[in-house]
């Protein structure tokens, strides 16, 4: 009668002895050495991905057990989920020179029909009541999908950003479903085991331990477990079926990501370094946040785009040595603000006139007379002032451009700009922002 001290396989890497009492095979362990948690060039995780790999079984985690293998059956009804973008799929905005886009729709769709089967599987999660057990974790994992899903469907994104959404997406998705199968089929086996045990589940992902209770337990759940022990454990009443040499992963890509134009190193940070554990899995599941993506850095000009396109933060680097000069010249001026006419966009405008523009809304009476008789003499502005500038691009920087296919990047750009510059506004409405001239060539 085989237990989990008995080998249907054996490996022997020293100074360890890999079993499995249900498996005819052992996955090569990358269990014992630092390595990094970093995604790489298909925004997965590399030979540390529990989602990709058999993992050191943690209790933090005990569900990944249960994740599913990947035998790219095509009718699968989770087959997208080890789908990966190409370039192809990339479509970037029309009429926009920054190097952002989204998913092809078709492509989209599929990652939304992997939507609707975790709702069909909430409800089934409900309806056999395991929602109610202390400290259930399903309604957060649904919500961070929700989450990551809307990146990728309402935000605009540069093909980086989408490669890393898609696979955080598909592992949220994976993640779900072990938790499912695992409190719904697993658990109650390991809670209640009855003889004979269940056979082995081969879809199951599994897990490496080196605790024998553990083995015993997934084994007995029909769990696939390897046991790593000591040599001197394997004893001359350790039942062997066969010996074997590890096998290596040959679908798990290990190359850093690279700009699909330009062909350099654009490699993913570095989420943790160091050896298999709760810690490893748990920088396994960081959920990108809009300020880490690198759409967000382009548009809000914290990073230069990789593809080409123009930075807020450059434009206004750019600017400022000229800007500090034509400050002081204006400061010295009875008038800050000559008048250049209403709109030629030749020049700065009078911001003492209220811009009446066939493109613009009739102008507010009442504003345009409070204008009018403003006291425009710097000399009795106080020292303590407003920061310049514009949280949003007034609506005359549109109306005053005078080419249509200027005016169309313009609104192009801002359209682009918009759901995340709202949220970085939301969020940090404290930081400086932008005056009418780094709008511009923003928008330009």
């Amino acid at each position: 009668e085989f237990d989990a001290h008995d080998a249907r396989v054996l490996c022997h890497i020293p100074p360890r002895v890999i079993t499995s009492p249900n498996n005819d095979w052992v996955p090569q362990p990358f269990l014992f050495e630092d390595a990094p948690v970093q995604a790489r060039a298909d925004g997965r995780l590399g030979t540390v991905d529990s989602f990709q790999w058999p993992q050191l079984y943690t209790a933090g985690y005990p569900w990944v057990v249960a994740v599913k293998r990947n035998f790219n059956f095509a009718d699968e009804p989770l087959a997208a989920v080890w789908y990966t973008p190409s370039y192809d799929d990339f479509v970037q905005i029309q009429n926009s020179a920054l190097p952002i886009g989204s998913l092809q729709p078709h492509k989209l769709d599929a990652l939304a029909k992997l939507m609707d089967l975790v709702k069909v599987r909430v409800n089934a999660y409900k309806n056999g009541k395991h929602h109610l057990r202390a400290g259930d974790q399903s309604i957060k994992m649904v919500q961070s999908l929700r989450v990551t899903f809307n990146h990728l469907d309402r935000f605009p994104l540069t093909y980086r950003d989408i490669v890393a959404s898609v696979a955080e997406f598909q592992r949220g998705v994976l993640e779900f479903h072990a938790y499912c199968d695992y409190y719904a089929f697993i658990l109650p086996r390991i809670e209640r085991p009855q003889f004979p045990f269940p056979a082995v589940n081969t879809q199951w992902m599994g897990a490496f331990t080196e605790s024998v209770q553990v083995a015993e337990a997934l084994f007995r759940a029909g769990v696939p477990v390897w046991y790593v022990r000591p040599e001197a454990s394997v004893t001359s009443s350790t039942i062997i079926e066969a010996i074997v040499t590890p096998t290596q992963p040959d679908h798990i890509v290990l190359g850093a990501f690279c700009d699909p134009i330009k062909k350099f190193a654009k490699p993913f940070p570095v989420r943790y370094v160091g050896p298999a554990g709760v810690e490893r899995e748990t920088a396994s599941r960081h959920f990108n946040t809009e300020s880490e993506m690198e759409a967000y850095k382009i548009l809000v000009g914290e990073d230069a785009p990789s593809e080409g396109g123009p930075s807020m933060a450059k434009e206004h680097r750019n600017a400022k040595e000229h800007h500090r000069g034509r400050r002081k010249d204006r400061a010295e001026s009875s008038r800050p603000y000559p008048s250049q006419g209403s709109g030629s966009g030749s020049g700065p405008r009078n911001k003492w006139v209220d811009l009446d523009h066939q493109l613009l809304p009739p102008r507010h009476v009442t504003w345009s007379t409070a204008l009018d008789r403003a006291t425009k003499d710097e000399k009795v502005v106080k020292s303590q002032r407003m920061n310049a500038g514009y949280r949003f691009p007034e609506p005359a920087v549109f109306a005053v451009v005078l080419a249509s296919d200027s005016r169309k990047r313009y609104l192009a750009n801002w359209l682009a700009l918009r759901p995340l510059w709202l949220g970085r506004i939301a969020n940090q409405p404290h930081l400086p922002v932008p005056g009418p001239k780094v709008w511009r060539a923003f928008l330009n």
